[in-house]
């Protein structure tokens, strides 16, 4: 995952970024249960009180890790951008999407089970418009594959099954343990991507 630089950020000031990403150290080393205001705080050299000017408590501490966890996931996306047919490209996004959770098991988990910052219903419609938003961008892709009354349900099928691959994968669930990862995202996702786009290629 890439890092915000501590040292340096918090040298000009900016403790909110010096803090999430001490909260992402954390977290990704550690796990959730070692996670708390207080244990940034020290490891940042600041009072707790000093980490309340940007947090208002831990649960908006998650929510920032979350909500940063989505940029970060839709960057890997952006590096797997590949030319050529459309189903390689959302093969190729399956892949870093999976992969993306099995290096940040703790970060995934967060994303999608933690107190999320964007509960507001009007917020969570509004992001497969956004084209900085993961949602956003499988969105406007979909768009161009498929008719406009399609591209609701293809939208969640594809969700689905690589937010279901990579479920099984960080818990465990794929028989034998571990599987290769990269190679079983790949050739699920090759076979995915090609029966979900065949209907819109024909």
């Amino acid at each position: 995952m890439k890092r915000i630089s501590i040292k340096k950020r918090y040298h000009h000031g900016d403790l909110r970024h010096a803090a999430l990403a001490i909260a992402l150290d954390i977290l990704d080393a550690e796990g959730p249960q070692n996670l708390n205001l207080r244990a940034v705080a020290e490891r940042a050299g600041v009072t707790p009180m000093a980490l309340y000017r940007h947090f208002d408590d831990k649960a908006a501490l998650m929510g920032a890790i979350a909500e940063h966890g989505f940029g970060l996931l839709r960057q890997r996306l952006g590096e797997a951008t590949v030319a050529g047919p459309a189903e390689h490209r959302l093969a190729a996004w399956g892949v870093a999407y999976v992969l993306f959770a099995r290096d940040h098991p703790h970060v995934y988990r967060l994303m999608y089970d933690g107190p999320p910052t964007w509960q507001d219903a009007a917020e969570r419609a509004a992001l497969p418009e956004r084209p900085e938003t993961v949602l956003g961008m499988m969105t406007a892709f979909l768009r161009a594959e498929f008719k406009a009354e399609e591209v609701d349900l293809a939208l969640l099928t594809a969700w689905s099954f690589v937010h279901g691959l990579a479920s099984l994968v960080i818990d465990r669930r794929i028989t034998p343990f571990p599987p290769d990862v990269e190679a079983l995202a790949a050739a699920a996702g090759a076979l995915f991507a090609a029966r979900l786009l065949a209907p819109a290629s024909t």
